[in-house]
């Protein structure tokens, strides 16, 4: 299993934090895999820098590969759950 390191743009990090957004939508760079880490750190796109925010870890449960239901190619949607 690996642990992904992935920006988290202000809106959905909060999602997150709250327990509302339980899926990540990404482009399938990193072979994403069932059982993989996710440490999602808050972005701050406007100075380019990550905030002081906490990392937060989530573990992917399900996975959905493109072309299917509309996902293109190369992309996938994943189910998460908090660590």
């Amino acid at each position: 299993m690996k642990t992904h390191h992935l920006k988290v743009w202000p809106w959905f990090y909060r999602e997150l934090l709250t327990g509302a957004k339980t899926f990540e939508l990404r482009k399938n760079d990193r072979d994403f895999k069932v059982g993989d880490t996710l440490e999602e750190e808050e972005w701050n796109d406007a100075t380019q820098q990550y905030t002081e925010s906490p990392h937060l870890r989530f573990t992917v449960t399900h996975i959905m590969h493109g072309p299917l239901f509309g996902l293109e190619a190369g992309w996938c949607c994943m189910s998460i759950k908090p660590e």
